[in-house]
């Protein structure tokens, strides 16, 4: 058998194949040269021996590595716990620390307040006794009493009835009544009114002179006139009403009317409502609504 066949039956290389049948004393020059079935037995028992071996060795060493994986792990889970019990115990100190510390700054807070409490009551003890002290003293150098005799109530005279209920009439509160003031406005219009009516009246009958009690057209310009009765009556300057002032107001000022400038757009062919708008400058909305109100809908 040459040597490449056994190296590939074997799945060793050619080159430790050959070193390895030097190590048994065979000498061979190339992977080409023939080897007799002796030396060969001998190359894989030696062969599967240490490839036996090379298994054993890479479990145990597998073994050894997990061990120490595992030995690791555990070692490093108790520094972690070591670590945190001590970070727990730290906690518990501090919050322990602190309990006390509050409960200290309690003790201290309540010892202030029964002290204040006690003084407080001292104090109005003290004055208590100062105020009964005084008013002993004032009750000492104050003299006694005198009682002075009951009064005796006068017999109230008896009166007739009749008499009383005239008093309690008297006594009553008469309401007056009230004058209502009138206007000048209110009469002037009335006189106007009654003017006008009444000229109607005339201009309707055709008589140009006024009947008896009519009112003179003095009366339409704001003037009262007393209607005439069986005699003449003298009307007082007091009901006098004078005639409203009018006041023009001013004519306005007429504006120059500025000529409408008309402008023309040239439309060749189609165009858009925004490109029209455009052109006429305006908002394509208002002649969007304008063209909907001639009937013709665009967008």
């Amino acid at each position: 058998m040459r040597v490449y066949e056994l190296a590939r039956i074997l799945g060793v290389d050619s080159k430790d194949l050959i070193a390895e049948l030097k190590r048994i004393r065979v000498t061979v020059k190339s992977a080409s040269a023939s080897i007799e079935d002796k030396h060969v037995r001998k190359v894989m028992e030696r062969l599967e021996k240490r490839k036996v071996e090379e298994t054993a060795r890479k479990q145990k060493e597998e073994i050894e590595r997990a061990a120490r994986e595992k030995e690791e792990a555990e070692r490093k889970k108790r520094e972690e716990e070591e670590r945190k019990r001590r970070e727990e115990e730290q906690r518990k100190k501090r919050e322990e620390e602190e309990r006390k510390r509050r409960e200290e700054e309690e003790r201290k807070r309540r010892e202030e307040e029964e002290l204040r409490r006690r003084e407080e009551e001292q104090r109005k003890r003290r004055e208590e006794e100062e105020r009964k002290r005084r008013e002993e003293e004032q009750r000492k150098l104050q003299p006694a009493p005198t009682i002075a005799p009951p009064e005796v109530e006068k017999a109230k005279p008896l009166r007739r009835p009749k008499k009383r209920e005239k008093e309690e009439k008297l006594l009553e509160i008469t309401e007056l009544p009230k004058i209502e003031v009138m206007r000048l406005e209110e009469p002037r219009r009335l006189y106007e009114e009654r003017a006008r009516r009444r000229a109607k009246e005339r201009k309707r009958e055709g008589k140009e002179k006024p009947r008896e009690g009519e009112v003179e057209p003095e009366a339409a310009r704001g003037v009262a006139v007393v209607e005439a009765r069986k005699r003449e009556r003298r009307v007082r300057p007091s009901f006098l009403v004078p005639p409203a002032a009018k006041r023009e107001a001013p004519l306005p000022t007429p504006t120059p009317v500025k000529p409408v400038e008309r402008r023309v757009v040239q439309v060749r062919g189609e165009m858009t409502v925004g490109h029209f708008a455009e052109k006429i400058g305006i908002p394509a909305g208002d002649v969007i609504s304008k063209l909907l109100s001639l009937g013709e809908p665009r967008t």
